[in-house]
């Protein structure tokens, strides 16, 4: 992306020829060149992010879940996410899950491996 961008600050092709030439979309290089976009250096990768319980604080949440569905108390989604961000308050876990709705975000948890 940096290359690309240098590339049309430059004038040594223009938006079209630079985004075809270094494979990123034309209206992301045009918003980094013209600066709405500066955060080239900071993007984070999908899944970088810190999790918010231990692998054991993970897996003492499951075997609740499990054990609920074991018992016939089928847990929906948000079900699982309410759960998430009460363990998280309880236990005074750093979390940025939403208080307006005391649930955790979809992508916070990683659970569904276990399904």
């Amino acid at each position: 992306m940096e290359k690309a961008i240098s590339v049309v600050r430059n004038e040594e092709m223009g938006f079209l020829k630079a985004s075809k030439e270094f494979k990123v979309l034309r209206s992301t290089l045009k918003q980094r060149v013209k600066g709405i976009n500066k955060a080239v250096e900071n993007i984070k990768v999908l899944g970088s992010r810190r999790p918010n319980f231990s692998p054991e604080q993970e897996e003492e949440l499951v075997q609740h879940i499990l054990v609920m569905e074991k018992r016939f108390y089928r847990l929906t989604s948000q079900d699982v996410r309410r759960l998430a961000y009460q363990m998280a308050e309880r236990n005074n876990i750093k979390h940025n899950f939403n208080k307006d709705t005391q649930m955790a975000g979809k992508a916070k948890l990683s659970t569904s491996s276990y399904f």
